[in-house]
Formats: C-alpha cells, sequence, structure tokens
C-alpha cells in the first residue's frame, strides 16, 4: 500500500511539474465529449455515413453471416480484415462509437502530419478541409488507410489494402522499390505479412473476393472517370521514373471508377510540403463544396 502511494505521489509531483501534460489531456477530454455532442447531432439528425455501413457488416460477421451480402442499401466494400479494424467502434452504442471513431481519425491524422514533418499552417489547412471534414462526418477509415503510408511498409501494405481503389498504385511501387534493392527476396519479405493476412482471411470468411467483386459493381463512378484515366497512367509513369511515392499515392485518384470526396486526403497529404499550395486549395475546395450544397 505504501509503495502505491508513493507511485501514486511521484506522478502527481510529476503531472504539476509538466503543466504541457495536464493541459493536453484535458484538452483531449474536453474534445473527445465535443466529438460525442457532434455524433449525437449527426445521428439526432438521422444522417447515414459509413459508419452505419461498418456497424452492420461487423453485426453479420459477429451473426456468422456474409458482411458482403447485407440487405439494404449499407454494403460493405472492403477487404475482411477491415471488420477488426472498426470493430472496436461500432460495438459502442451509438453515438458514443462515432464520436470513438471520429476522435480516433483525428489522432491518426495528427500523427500522419507529424511524421511528415509539416509546418503549422499546413498542418491546421490539412485539418481542416474538405476531405478529412467529411472523413469525420461519415465515420470513413481513411486516416487509418493512409497510417500505411508512413508506418514501416510490411506493416503498412495490410492497412493500404483496406481501400485497394486509392492505394493500389503506391502498393506496386513499394514492390518496385523492394524489388530494386533486394530482389524477390526483398519482395517476399514485404508482402509476407500481407500474405499471411490475406490467407487467413480466406480461411475465416471463404473465398470472400467473389463477393466483394459483386458487391463492389454497384458503386458510383465519379464524373471524371475515365476522361482522366490518361493523365492517372501519365503520373504513375511519372511515380516510376522519378521514384515518387507521393505521386503514386495522387494517381489511383484518376484510375479509379469509384472515389469519394473523404479519399482525396491522401492528394492533400502529399502538398504537406507546400503551404500556401495546400492553403489555396483547400479554401477552393470549400468553395466549391458551398457551391455543391446549393446547388444540392
Amino acid at each position: 500500500m505504501k509503495n502505491l502511494k508513493h507511485r501514486a505521489h511521484v506522478l502527481g509531483q510529476g503531472l504539476i511539474n509538466n503543466p504541457g501534460v495536464c493541459l493536453v489531456g484535458l484538452g483531449s477530454i474536453v474534445f473527445y465529449l465535443l466529438c460525442i455532442v457532434i455524433a449525437g447531432m449527426l445521428d439526432t439528425a438521422g444522417f447515414v455515413g459509413d459508419f452505419a455501413v461498418y456497424r452492420s457488416a461487423v453485426s453479420e460477421f459477429l451473426a456468422n453471416r456474409d458482411p458482403y451480402v447485407i440487405p439494404g442499401s449499407n454494403q460493405f466494400h472492403n477487404p475482411p480484415w477491415t471488420l477488426f479494424l472498426v470493430l472496436p467502434f461500432v460495438v459502442l452504442p451509438a453515438p458514443l462509437g462515432h464520436a470513438t471513431i471520429i476522435f480516433a481519425t483525428l489522432l491518426v491524422y495528427i500523427y500522419i502530419v507529424y511524421k511528415r514533418k509539416a509546418s503549422l499552417l499546413s498542418v491546421v489547412c490539412f485539418l481542416l478541409s474538405v476531405p478529412v471534414f467529411t472523413c469525420l462526418q461519415y465515420g470513413q477509415i481513411d486516416a487509418f488507410v493512409l497510417l500505411g503510408f508512413v508506418l514501416p511498409p510490411q506493416i503498412g501494405i495490410i492497412l493500404l489494402l483496406m481501400k485497394p481503389q486509392v492505394s493500389g498504385i503506391l502498393i506496386l511501387y513499394l514492390v518496385y522499390v523492394a524489388y530494386r534493392e533486394g530482389g524477390f527476396t526483398s519482395v517476399i519479405a514485404l508482402l509476407g505479412p500481407a500474405i499471411f493476412v490475406f490467407l487467413c482471411s480466406l480461411f475465416w470468411f471463404g473465398f470472400w473476393p467473389l463477393n466483394w467483386i459483386t458487391s463492389a459493381r454497384i458503386l458510383s463512378r465519379v464524373f471524371w472517370f475515365p476522361t482522366l484515366v490518361p493523365f492517372g497512367i501519365l503520373l504513375v509513369i511519372m511515380a516510376f521514373w522519378r521514384d515518387d511515392g507521393e505521386l503514386a499515392l495522387i494517381a489511383p485518384i484518376f484510375l479509379s471508377p469509384h472515389v469519394l470526396t473523404y479519399s482525396l486526403s491522401g492528394v492533400l497529404l502529399c502538398m504537406l510540403d507546400r503551404p500556401i499550395v495546400l492553403f489555396v486549395v483547400v479554401v477552393i475546395s470549400w468553395i466549391a463544396q458551398y457551391y455543391l450544397c446549393q446547388g444540392g
């Protein structure tokens, strides 16, 4: 008991001597409560985002049913290991679960921009951008996908594969770099964890890629597809030629038929080292978003 009291005293003294830690902790609690309020307002207003899709898919999974065959419009389109990522959030009662994924998404985004060594202006512009806002609003997982961009590639590829339509070229680029640096041995070392996860998913969910492809057919197309596909191909060529992983992250935006606003956060991520350009792009995107909403 004395040892426990001594540890508590030491911890208390440490917090007193480091008021910044207390402020960060208090700020986190206040912000989390704000997330709960925001999520509650969305749920009260009847807003149905992708968080509801993940909740339905996890419910089917826990009931030992196929998460890719869900009655109604809440269709699940991600690889099955995505379910384990969203499981801790969707099992919580709404709006607590929605608030938690909002809070976690912001933390992940902050970690990404920190790893990218972005300036304060870039961080503010990125976090206040339309793609980040819509990602929070819909309860999407794009932040966790982009986390794979800054993690060691052996682990990062598993996260990137959760949305191959926006990260597929980057994965191919990482494979190319691994082969160039160490041949097939390095490629196997790079893809080993992802292959293991994929094989485990086949064992657990059966041959899910067939159902996944079937469910993906109903996805809507962006207005610039396939008009801008040649531009996307040009970006792919430049990415491999210039050895530029950022271009490999941007290229799928023009190659994939299904890209929504929150998936454009990867494009903004590549502008962090150009804060003025990022600021202009974010302002223009909010103006465009406003007129689109007015038109709707």
